[in-house]
């Protein structure tokens, strides 16, 4: 089985007053990450979606509820309770968190 891991615990430091990019909205009325996992929609090689924020971006943002409507049950929303250093520990994260076995796919939320 082939999970994807969608990376979007990052602080946005160079824009602290401003929401994750990944929550900007596109002008198409999308979300930018939806408009960025679309190209992967149609792969049928995954099977499980996985997009992993922390309790600050979800606190601040209202994050899981945005998400949760965008993708309902096709994306699962991991929360981590902590910020991590990198997205690469992001990744790390989520695999031992989920226990995810096989192969992996790594996306950039945007």
């Amino acid at each position: 089985m082939t999970t994807l891991i969608i990376p979007c615990s990052g602080k946005s430091s160079r824009f602290p007053s401003v929401r994750p990019k990944w929550l900007f909205t596109h002008p198409s009325g999308e979300l930018m990450i939806e408009r960025a996992l679309r190209a992967l929609d149609n792969n049928n090689q995954i099977k499980r979606r996985v997009i992993t924020i922390t309790k600050q971006i979800d606190k601040k943002f209202n994050a899981k509820q945005i998400l949760n409507q965008a993708f309902g049950k096709r994306v699962k929303i991991l929360v981590l309770q902590k910020s991590t250093k990198s997205a690469s520990e992001t990744v790390y994260k989520t695999i031992t968190n989920l226990k995810i076995r096989g192969h992996i796919i790594i996306k950039d939320s945007d």
